[in-house]
């Protein structure tokens, strides 16, 4: 209890007194002690260098580990890129698999946003009998969101036939 009071008189008179000074640690500036605010008992709260110290270090920490994960990633990267090239090269091959269901000569490639237009039996008997929209997909993707928005466009039968005639002046 004796400590605790001879701090806190310690702490006043630091306080009151105008012509006691000080030298900073770091950069030596000197400043009076009754400008300083002092803590006893437990650690003051955080100022903004020490805030800027945590996030140096922790930036420090984010760079260390990027840089021990750096080729791996790279490795990772080059890899989805083979597989989305794979993908892709697979996609455009499909119309001649066997099972396919379609006459390739009746597939025009669109390749964005959905893969093909089929126009079931134009090839074989010059009428087309339906129009199918093929969307090849490898593994486990999925449709994405503009996909899933034209299938519904066409299970809802929002699709129509336009014919456009150029005028003769432009």
């Amino acid at each position: 209890m004796a400590i605790k009071n001879t701090a806190r008189l310690l702490i006043e008179v630091f306080k009151s007194e105008r012509e006691l000074y000080g030298e900073c640690p770091c950069c030596g500036e000197t400043f009076r002690m009754s400008d300083v605010k002092i803590f006893y008992g437990k650690r003051p709260p955080k100022d903004w260098l020490e805030r800027l110290k945590a996030k140096n270090e922790e930036l420090d920490r984010l760079i260390r580990e990027f840089e021990k994960n750096k080729k791996k990633i790279r490795e990772d990267a080059v890899k989805r890129a083979l597989t989305t090239r794979i993908g892709k090269a697979m996609e455009q091959m499909v119309p001649i698999f066997p099972k396919f269901g379609h006459d390739p000569s009746d597939l025009r490639a669109l390749l964005t946003p959905i893969d093909f237009v089929a126009f079931n039996g134009m090839f074989s008997n010059g009428v087309v009998n339906d129009i199918t929209f093929v969307e090849v997909k490898t593994q486990r993707s999925g449709l994405s969101s503009l996909q899933k928005s034209i299938e519904k466009a066409i299970d809802k039968g929002r699709v129509d036939f336009e014919v456009y005639t150029v005028p003769s002046k432009l």
